[in-house]
């Protein structure tokens, strides 16, 4: 299974980015607006099965 999966999509009229990362362990589910750049949904999924959602986190991923 590759670590990095990416590919454009459109969705309500707008072209994203879908996407997901595994790293340590941990699955990030991602859409970006591929205009702007904003992050548009950001999903953490550990193997316990809990989920965090949310810009809070990505905010907290970005200042580190």
């Amino acid at each position: 299974e590759k670590d990095v999966r990416i590919h454009l999509d459109h969705d309500d009229g707008k072209t994203i980015y879908e996407g997901s990362i595994v790293y340590e362990g941990v699955e990030y589910d991602f859409e970006i607006d591929a205009d702007s750049g904003v992050i548009l949904e950001w999903e953490k999924e550990i193997a316990t099965g809990w989920t965090v959602i949310g810009n809070q986190f990505v905010k907290e991923m970005i200042d580190k």
